[in-house]
Parts: structure tokens; sequence; C-alpha cells
């Protein structure tokens, strides 16, 4: 599976890097052969309450057996032969001695004939032989094969029986709770031929694996640049796409508990029904139509993932935000951007070697959720600090609205696996510090300066508002400084008197004059302010630091 994912990731980027356009005439073919998909399961499902799919499935006392062991296909302890004239007949796999007692022969007179009582492929794998005298397993001793219909219909009422959790430790057998056993406690050797639950399996667990399902939300955001109108295109399709999926996935997850009995749906690898895929049995009209949607859904999502990410990673590389992901900005003449698209065609190559949809999901789940999660903060103090560029169009939007989806995606990545939401967080704080003390700074500014200044302008407001009392009274000082000409402070000791004076609390203004304009001295000032600051940390005052130039100064006063 590693070689076939590898050859079909390979296809893929070559279709990506030779044009988006041929990527776009491909989209409606997959998306046919997954709406033709779905179409067939409603159609089986419905279909299912006429005439269920024959779908056997063998149990031991409440127990599921693999069916990759049962080679004669028979789900009982021993099996019947009727032989007829048995003395024309010369069977040796039949003849009964004392050395090898697979068969125990009874003569029936009637008849002329002799039924012959045969030991099946489930008594050697639960007996330390074949013999019918031979020791056995407890529970197997106790308990009998029945055959379950592993289908049973939309009419048969499973879902009754499905709509509880059922969840499984790693290690437990896949069991059936409306079936009777006896010794259910002898615990399952895992040489015996059970279904066993592979992973421990919870809710939280089972969120993180599904949440990759429903991670294509953003798809028409990463493309914006090859929309024709993306400002209307965006909104509506995003929607669109969550209520389609949100119907499909959620009817879905219905249809399966009222046609499929529970244990083959815990049944991960199918083990129980000769490793087929139990939704392809389900549908309608053959089992080929989900195989081919699958694959064709699967690379759908692949061309759309190929498409949108190198896109969005080569616009971050062109504003240069992380420095080391410059080369990633050069494409092809056309914009194409080959390098990008290589590094995310390594990515998911790294994705298929681990071969373990178990482990790769909750991974993809943290930093779609942390995307997520950043998409909602980021909307939301652009709401609150009322950015001039942000004008959001849809009538029904609230900064709330944001809040909430961010708290959402928050409880969600702890809920769905607490250390990578922690491992993801770290991560996200790392780039964060990288792109603030190495990244290059852009027009859009930093949100978390303009919260800032916000709340600072909220604060010097809501002070006018009334009278200070005075308990809240704190001195507030002016320092003027001289200079000399190597930028030394005449008389530092004020800093000191000042700090005493407020005894560390109020404001501080230090001030100090540069004779000359604005361009004869700019340097020179800068140089002023550095050395203000250090004097004013060495003494430890707090405020603010502020050099005039002398023309400047003198024209302030002359007004």
């Amino acid at each position: 599976m590693r070689v076939y994912g590898s050859i079909c990731l390979l296809l893929m980027s070559l279709l990506v890097f030779v044009g988006v356009k041929y990527v776009n005439k491909l989209a409606s073919i997959f998306l046919a052969c997954v709406i033709v998909s779905i179409l067939s399961i409603y159609i089986g499902a419905f279909v299912s309450a006429f005439h269920p799919t024959d779908f056997p499935v063998c149990m031991l006392g409440n127990r599921t057996i693999t069916h990759h062991e049962m080679e004669d296909n028979k789900c009982a302890k021993t099996t019947h032969l009727q032989i007829k004239n048995p003395m024309e007949r010369d069977d040796s796999n039949l003849t009964v001695n004392n050395e090898n007692r697979t068969a125990s022969p009874t003569f029936n007179s009637s008849h002329g004939s002799i039924s012959v009582e045969k030991t099946t492929d489930l008594w050697r794998l639960f007996c330390q032989s074949p013999e019918l005298n031979a020791t056995c397993d407890e529970y197997f001793i106790f308990n009998n094969f029945t055959v379950i219909k592993g289908i049973p219909g939309l009419a048969s009422g499973i879902i009754s029986e499905n709509l509880w959790s059922s969840y499984l430790s790693k290690g437990d057998v896949v069991e059936k709770s409306s079936l009777n056993s006896s010794h259910a406690e002898r615990p399952a050797s895992t040489l015996q031929p059970y279904v066993f639950a592979d992973i421990t399996t919870s809710f939280t667990l089972l969120v993180g694996i599904f949440f990759p399902s429903v991670t294509g939300i953003m798809a028409g955001s990463n493309r914006s640049g090859d929309l024709k109108d993306a400002q209307r295109s965006i909104p509506i399709g995003t929607i669109l796409a969550i209520l389609t999926t949100s119907i499909v996935y959620l009817s879905s997850a219905v249809l399966f508990g009222a046609c499929i009995d529970g244990v083959v749906l815990r049944d991960k690898f199918g083990d129980s029904i000769k490793g087929n895929l139990v939704v392809g049995a389900l549908a309608w009209p053959s089992p080929w139509v989900i195989v081919i949607g699958s694959f064709f859904s699967t690379c759908g999502a692949g061309l759309q993932s190929l498409t949108g990410a190198p896109r969005l990673l080569q616009a971050i590389a062109k504003d240069n935000i992380i420095p080391f992901l410059r080369v990633f900005g050069h494409g092809k003449t056309n914009g194409e951007p080959t390098w990008a698209l290589l590094l995310t065609a390594l990515i998911a190559e790294l994705g298929i070697l681990i071969a373990s949809l178990d482990q790769v999901a909750p991974i993809l789940t943290m930093f779609f959720l942390m995307c997520y999660l950043f998409v909602n903060l980021a909307c939301a103090l652009q709401t609150l600090l009322r950015t001039p560029n942000w004008r959001p169009r849809f009538s029904y939007y609230h900064w709330t609205l944001s809040f909430l989806g961010m708290i959402i995606c928050l409880g969600l990545m702890f809920i769905s696996s607490w250390y990578y939401a922690i491992v993801a967080m770290v991560i996200a704080g790392m780039i964060y510090k990288y792109i603030e003390y190495h990244g290059a700074e852009k027009e859009w500014g930093d949100g978390i300066r303009g919260l800032s200044l916000s709340a600072a302008r909220y604060a010097l407001l809501r002070l006018e508002e009334g009278p200070p009392h005075t308990k809240n009274w704190r001195p507030q000082l002016l320092v003027l400084l001289k200079l000399d000409e190597d930028a030394h402070v005449k008389s530092p000791r004020l800093l000191t008197f000042a700090s005493q004076l407020k005894a560390g609390k109020g404001l501080t203004i230090v001030g100090t004059i540069i004779p000359g304009n604005f361009l004869q001295s700019y340097g020179e000032s800068l140089a002023a302010e550095q050395t203000l600051k250090h004097l004013m940390d060495k003494e430890r005052v707090k405020g603010f630091v502020s050099a005039l130039w002398l023309r400047k100064y003198v024209k302030a006063l002359a007004t």
C-alpha cells in the first residue's frame, strides 16, 4: 500500500505541476463519482429493508469469529457426511481407527448409508488435536456456534442495539451483547480465531480520527487567487460545503447503524467477513461502485490539497513572514508554486510512509484545529480593534461567533488528544516567537499591539469620566535632562530623585532637547533616547522618553 500510495501521489503531483486547469477539469469527474457512490449507499440501505444482503457472520457464544481461518466455510464444531453404499466406496479420508479419530461413523440400516461426524477447521483451532475426544478450550466446550446476519437490513430494528456506545480496549474481543454465552469471563487467547480490537477506542479518539474528513472548508480561501469572484464564491461555497458534508456524514452514520450489525461495524479490518468492504456490500448494485468512488474521492481530495497548500506556502514565503521559507516563494514564470509543491508532496509522502490513519489523523486534527482557531481569533480581533480594512459583508456576522468558534476549536484540541494539543501549541508558540524576532515587518501590523493600543485608549477614556479619588492618585512627573556633546546625562541624580518621589508608582516622562532640525539631528536624537532608556532601567523608573528638536520646541512655545 505504501508503494501504491507513493505512485498515486507522484501522478497527482505531476498533474498539479502541469497546471491547475487540468485539476479543475478532473474535479467534475471526481465529484460525479463521489455523488454516484453516495447515492448507491442510500439506495442500498433502503433496498435492504426488503431484500437484506446475504452477509453471514460466525459467532461462538457472543464472540465474533474471524473468517480467514475457516477454509471449509463451516461455522460449526463438527459436520455430518452421508455416505451411500459404503461397501462400494473406498475413502481413505473417512477411515476410522485408533490413531486418527477425526470422524465417527454411524450405520443407517433403513437407507443403507453411513453418517459420518467430522471435525471442522474451527475444531482444530480450539482443540489440541482433531480427534473428537480431544482436550478443547473451556469457552469452546460450553458455547455453540451460530450464524448471524452481518447486514440484517433497515427494517430489522438493529439500530436499537447500535444506538449506544460500545468502546473497546486494545486486545478485547468484538462481542455481541444480545447473544448469551457461558464462561464469558474466560479470557480469549490471541492464538484463537477471534476478532480483536487493535487499538483502545473512545469518543475523543474517534473525534480525532474523523475530523480530517471535514477539513476542506478552507479550500476556497487557499485558492482565492484562482477564483473569478472570490468575495462571492468563498462564502457561498464554504457554507454549502459544510451543510452538504454534515448531512451526508450524519445520515450515513444513522443508516449504517440501522442496517449493519454492531460486531461488523466494530470489525475494523473485516476479519469476520473475509476482509470484504461492508459499505460495499450494503451499496447497490455492486461493491465496486464504492471502491471506485472511494478511490476517486481520495484522489480529488489529494488534488485539492496539492493545489491549495503550495499556494498558501508560496504566499507566506513571498511575504517573508518566516525567513527560512523564502526559497519556496519562487516558482514557474506563470506563478505556479514549484518549490512549494515539492515540499508539500514530501510532507504527504511522510504520511504515506507512516501508513496508519490512526496515527496520522490526530496530528492533522491538531494543526487543522489550530489553523481554524487562529482564523477565528484574527476575525474577532479585527472586529474588536475596528481595523479600517476589515469590512465583513456577511450580514449575520458578529465577533462573538468568531470567539465561540475559537473556544470550540480549543476544546476539541484537548478533547481529541491533550498531549498532541500541548505539542501543537508549543510549536505554534515557537513559530510566533521566531516571526516576532526574525520575521519581516509587514504593513498589516501586529494584532497584539493593536489590542494593547485599544485597551490603553479605553482605559484613558475611562479615567476622564469622573474626578480621581485620593486613593487612586499617582504622582506624574516631567523630568528634563540635559545631555553633553558625548550624549552623557549631566544630572543623572534627577532620575534617582524622581524615583524616590513617586516610590516607583505613577507616570514619569523623561525629555531632552536636541539642537538642530530633524534631518540633521535624527540620529543624535535616537542615541539620546537609547541613553535615557538605559538610565531609566538602571534607576528602575517606569515611563516614557521623548527627545525634541530645538526648532520644534521654540515654535511650540511661540504658538
